[in-house]
């Protein structure tokens, strides 16, 4: 059966006003209109079901004449991203005579990176295009279902290689009987070979069970689950997070990439996820003096509880900019007429250069994973032993222990083999030990009290270590033999 045929939304829309292939013109003057720019793209929605699909569609041809991007500022080749006014610090501009060279170099190597690599307007609306298809078709054969999307593509930290994450809410989503969800995973499948979104449909029989398939119209990778409701709650706070400072989406980026290459960033590996780089930075920016981010959980446990219904849950949801001095929000930061937010000695400056390298060496050199537990919901540490009692089961809490904010099991059980974990201690150590030789004096010509630049970085044959290669190295370590057993 033809994508697209004989589907009609309860409001009449038809579906070949959300396809890609239906009206080629008709799209190409929309493309035209709503993606011209590669800047990164905020949406104001995060689910579909039968009450809202029109309203949503509809916003999104309107969306030419609504603001739905966050303000960009440039500076020559560096753009910074303004959350919100107010949001600390305001510019994080750098300043030359405050942070070495590879402070510097490394700075722009992140802002570039992300500059280059976020996901733009236009791949986010092909997914939301593809969310809104997709479930016009599920919903055939299972009526009273939403369908949610969650994870990086909404949470601020988005590629334009992220894979899209989908969550089918039943309409018992309270369901977690893993018989049901692979008989609703099934029947997924089933619907979507026959109207051809995918040649190629595999169903996953993991913790949580996915149907992962790529779309063959938007060449789109897609994971959908049934009724793991706790992603779409994360992707609520991971997205709070990520607008309280321009410094966090494009230093979670670069973590991940770092982790990437060097082949500890898949938990089908026993390595850590995405998901697993993303807490362990909020807690270190929890926990970096004087902090960046607070626990939002704490501060505002009315909006992010699990008691908050999926329906109710504001993805846009205005939060003010944080305070150190007063170790909470300040309630007038929004106001326009308030400038003078960021006068503030206890605020930190430090560039996502220094951030970076700061990170590495509190996970390679200073954070006990034998002994604490990382807790982003509480903003900060909590003793493994204490947690194993509490939460069960305890074989869970084995080498690295990162609890999950609304779940509060341990969010890198996937790290369960010793090799593995020496392997990501070891990359740690090593890219943080790579930084030290380089801060105790080995500097090429090109980092010296004059300010000189050489440009060629690797013809110097005097063994120091020089910025760029720094740089370099820090993305092509060297693993550590297995473990033997």
């Amino acid at each position: 059966m033809k994508r697209g045929a004989n589907i009609r939304d309860k409001d009449g829309v038809g579906f070949s006003d959300i396809t890609e292939e239906s009206n080629p013109k008709r799209q190409k003057q929309r493309d035209k209109i709503l993606y011209n720019t590669n800047q990164p793209f905020i949406p104001h929605h995060i689910g579909t079901d039968n009450n809202n699909s029109n309203s949503k569609n509809s916003s999104a041809k309107n969306s030419s004449t609504t603001k739905t991007t966050p303000d960009v500022s440039a500076s020559g080749d560096r753009c910074i991203l303004n959350i919100r006014k107010g949001s600390t610090p305001s510019s994080l501009e750098i300043n030359s005579n405050e942070f070495s060279t590879l402070d510097l170099k490394l700075t722009d190597e992140i802002q570039d990176y992300y500059a280059k690599n976020r996901q733009s307007e236009l791949v986010f609306n092909n997914k939301r295009r593809l969310q809104l298809e997709l479930y016009n078709i599920i919903r055939t054969v299972i009526p009273g279902s939403r369908l949610f999307m969650f994870g990086s593509s909404l949470n601020g930290t988005g590629t334009n290689s992220s894979d899209l994450d989908l969550c089918l809410v039943l309409h018992n989503e309270k369901i977690e009987d893993n018989q049901t969800i692979i008989s609703t995973l099934f029947a997924v499948r089933k619907i979507l070979h026959r109207y051809r979104v995918s040649n190629n449909i595999i169903l996953i029989r993991a913790k949580v069970p996915i149907v992962k398939f790529q779309d063959n119209v938007s060449k789109i990778e897609c994971d959908l689950n049934v009724n793991n409701t706790v992603g779409i709650r994360n992707t609520h706070l991971l997205r709070a997070y990520s607008s309280m400072d321009p410094r966090v989406p494009s230093l979670l980026m670069s973590v991940k990439r770092w982790a990437r290459l060097n082949d500890i960033n898949n938990a089908c590996h026993s390595t850590l996820s995405s998901y697993c780089l993303t807490l362990m930075v909020i807690h270190f920016l929890q926990t970096c003096p004087p902090r960046i981010l607070p626990s939002l959980q704490a501060l505002y446990p009315g909006i992010f509880n699990l008691r908050v219904e999926l329906s109710r849950i504001d993805l846009d949801v205005k939060l003010p900019a944080f305070n150190n001095n007063n170790n909470v929000y300040n309630n007038n930061i929004n106001n326009d007429n308030n400038n003078n937010n960021n006068d503030n000695d206890d605020n930190n400056t430090i560039s996502v250069g220094q951030l970076f390298m700061d990170f590495l060496d509190y996970y390679g050199n200073k954070f006990n994973f034998e002994r604490n537990v990382i807790s982003v919901r509480l903003g900060t540490t909590l003793i493994k032993a204490e947690v194993m009692e509490k939460v069960k089961p305890e074989n869970q809490w084995k080498f690295i222990s990162i609890e999950e904010p609304f779940s509060l099991q341990n969010a890198a059980r996937s790290v369960h083999e010793e090799a593995m974990f020496a392997k990501i201690r070891h990359v740690f150590r090593e890219s943080s030990q790579l930084i030290k030789r380089y801060k105790n004096g080995k500097r090429k010509n090109d980092d010296d009290v004059n300010g000189e630049e050489d440009d060629d970085d690797e013809g110097d044959n005097s063994g120091s270590l020089g910025s760029g290669d720094v740089i370099k190295s820090l993305f092509t370590i060297k693993l550590p033999p297995p473990v033997k057993r």
